[in-house]
């Protein structure tokens, strides 16, 4: 790897806004930029608050805003293939596909740029036959692909192209202070869920699933849902369906707090006993990720690498099936738990965070990608 001190790099997305993959690429900024590389950003929307660009101004990363004219056109490629040719960067990182695909074709007018593409979702979550292969032939003219999963670089190496290129790169946090878990005290278990208000995330699921806790057991969790409503008439359609149902019953009513969008989500982790992650799909989810850190128990989906994660008995549960059934069973098991059992799940997730997911393995993985003499 080139000495860190001669490093000039670009980070390339859409937007700085509310998301797993802005937040990541915020902090790969931040870690880059207090190593004194020359780091800079580009980015070609204006997200409703960019709520990451205020850190970025701060720590006084130059960002380039590319203008998109169209939906579909070739701007952005040209613009970005420009901004490789008048800055000589030494490596490009671009997230996301939308990004990585219009960057794979500006190196095709810059075959010299060294570009590494990340991938920070699952393959499950795609939809259709055509546009995946696309992304997948044009990946073929990036010079790494990151996906920040094993399951989505064990799914991308059936590429014969894409075998020797993909790697995997987890996702990287500063470690924050750790507020020892108390284990809940007469059956009051707070739990936390953090995503954005749409079907992949499943808050109607998870109500229906307290629901049938309630009825089973008599026991019903205090939940805090942190995160944004999406914009699409069909997302609307279903919070509003999902608030009419928790809305129905009236003790699920007085346990469920909607706590909206918000920019530090530490003081939530820290009030609650365990993460409820209920999504369809994900790559490495950021929620799953800091919860462990903060040590707090994770109950989750059985998907991608949320097994590798949580370890079902070791950092928290793994739901037998995504049903409302399912999360119930796993709800129930909560308040069987002793305090030792709390305790212990605590520390092994506190511990395997520290262990895995720091925000300097993260930033000398992405380093070593670029090689000593800074070519393809």
């Amino acid at each position: 790897m080139a000495g860190e001190q001669a490093l000039k790099i670009l980070l390339f997305i859409d937007d700085l806004g509310s998301g797993g993959a802005q937040r990541q690429v915020t902090n790969l900024a931040l870690a880059l930029k207090a190593r004194q590389i020359d780091v800079q950003l580009a980015i070609y929307h204006a997200a409703p608050g960019d709520i990451f660009r205020p850190a970025i101004d701060a720590a006084g990363i130059a960002v380039h805003r590319l203008t998109k004219k169209r939906k579909y056109s070739l701007d952005i490629p040209l613009q970005l293939s420009r901004l490789f040719r008048q800055h000589r960067f030494d490596a490009v990182f671009s997230f996301l596909d939308a990004a990585n695909f219009y960057a794979e074709i500006a190196r095709l007018l810059n075959p010299g740029q060294r570009l590494i593409v990340s991938e920070r979702s699952s393959y499950l979550a795609e939809t259709g036959v055509v546009l995946p292969m696309v992304r997948r032939i044009f990946h073929g003219f990036a010079s790494v692909i990151v996906c920040n999963s094993e399951s989505q670089t064990e799914w991308l190496k059936r590429f014969l192209w894409l075998r020797r290129k993909v790697v995997t790169i987890y996702n990287g946090y500063r470690f924050p202070e750790w507020t020892p878990l108390s284990p809940p005290v007469g059956g009051a278990i707070k739990l936390l869920a953090i995503g954005r208000l749409y079907p992949l995330k499943n808050p109607k699921l998870l109500a229906q699933a307290m629901i049938e806790l309630y009825e089973k057991t008599g026991k019903m969790p205090h939940l805090t849902w942190v995160g944004r409503t999406e914009s699409s008439a069909a997302d609307r359609c279903y919070v509003d369906e999902t608030r009419a149902l928790i809305a129905s019953h009236p003790v699920l009513a007085q346990h469920w707090l909607w706590a909206g969008e918000q920019t530090d989500v530490t003081p939530f982790l820290n009030d609650c006993h365990a993460l409820i992650h209920p999504s369809d799909c994900e790559g490495l989810p950021n929620v799953i990720c800091e919860a462990l850190l903060a040590g707090r128990p994770v109950l989750a989906t059985d998907i991608c690498d949320n097994g590798r994660l949580v370890v079902s008995g070791q950092r928290g549960l793994l739901f037998g099936e995504l049903s409302s059934r399912g999360i119930a069973a796993a709800l129930a098991e909560l308040y069987d738990m002793d305090n030792d059992r709390w305790q212990q799940w605590s520390q092994n997730a506190r511990s395997f965070a520290v262990a895995n997911l720091s925000l300097d393995q993260m930033c000398d993985s992405f380093l070593a990608l670029v090689p000593a003499d800074k070519g393809n």
